[in-house]
Formats: C-alpha cells, sequence, structure tokens
C-alpha cells in the first residue's frame, strides 16, 4: 500500500528496501501541513477542498492542479466499482460499477479500477510532480515521496496484466499539501 494513497495492485506490487524515509524530497518541493481536508468527504468539502479523481484525492486548492487534470481526464472514462472480491481480481460477476465522479467522491469504502487507471494515474503524478517542482507549487505529499516512484515503475513495467484488468484497490486519501 501506498502511504497517504491506498492505491495498490496485487499483480504489480513490490517494496523498494532502502528508500523508504532515507531520500529527501526534492529542492522545489515546499512542505504544507498535515490533513488540511480532513478526513470524510464531508470534512474535505467543508474545508473547500476538490476531488481530484486521478490521485483518488481530496486536495486543497493549492496541490490541486486543474489544467493536467482536465486532461487526464479526457483520457477516460474511469470506471471506479464496488466489490466484496478477495481475488486479486474483481470479475465482472463480482463489481458493482460506481455510477458518477460525484458518487465515487463520496464512496468510503475500497473500490476497485482498472490497471489502465492506474497507469495513467502514475504518469499524471508524475506530470503533477514534475509541474509543481518547475513552478514552486505544493505538492500532494505522497507524490514527493520514492515509494511512490517505486510503485509506479513496477506498475509500468508490468506488462504482463492486462489494461482491462480490474486489479487495482482504491480508497480515498486526504493527503498534505
Amino acid at each position: 500500500m501506498l502511504p497517504n494513497l491506498s492505491l495498490s495492485c496485487d499483480a504489480s506490487s513490490s517494496s523498494s528496501p532502502g528508500h523508504s524515509g532515507s531520500l529527501k524530497a526534492p529542492s522545489g518541493y515546499k512542505a504544507g501541513t498535515a490533513q488540511l481536508c480532513g478526513k470524510s468527504p464531508a470534512e474535505a468539502e467543508a474545508a473547500g477542498c476538490v476531488f481530484d479523481l486521478m490521485t483518488v484525492s481530496w486536495l486543497p486548492l493549492e496541490c490541486y492542479d486543474g489544467e493536467l487534470t482536465t486532461k487526464f481526464m479526457e483520457e477516460g472514462p474511469w470506471n471506479f466499482y464496488l466489490s466484496n472480491s478477495t481475488r486479486p481480481e474483481a470479475l465482472p460477476e463480482e463489481r458493482v460499477q460506481i455510477p458518477s465522479l460525484e458518487a465515487i467522491s463520496r464512496t468510503t469504502e475500497l473500490m476497485w479500477t482498472d490497471r489502465r487507471f492506474h497507469v495513467y494515474h502514475c504518469i499524471y503524478g508524475w506530470k503533477m510532480m514534475h509541474r509543481a517542482i518547475e513552478r514552486g507549487w505544493k505538492m500532494e505529499s505522497s507524490l514527493a515521496t520514492y515509494h511512490h516512484t517505486e510503485h509506479c515503475s513496477d506498475t509500468l513495467a508490468n506488462t504482463s496484466v492486462p489494461l482491462n484488468a480490474v486489479i487495482t484497490r482504491v480508497e480515498i486519501s486526504y493527503p498534505a499539501c
């Protein structure tokens, strides 16, 4: 599992020993304050935060890149599902599609999505991090971790799993900015 972003893919998960907390954040990274968006969709909305599907997070406006989000949302549709599956993949007969972005943003249960979303999430995260560093913006806290980079590298390198396989478990996060 990723810290602050519970997005995992059983078929491509791996640990990265020696890289956990020993590396420093990039020089352009600006540390922020923790839990600005609370711990629930209602608290996040009350705090003026925005839901970012591509990070599956409620983010403070100062961490949200609306221009980049718009570009990646156009690559959809992005389908999310509820499922009680205990297997590495949620099969079609085991899942119920969540009908809208609004419904996804309010889901407090474990969700599932396909590997394609996971790949795009990783690409989005890297672009978001790079744009934040170049511009001196704050960034969502899990993007600044080397663990996230290692996890996404493993996800992209694993070409044995079809992009349409619903193997990615997702929980909404409320990261620091």
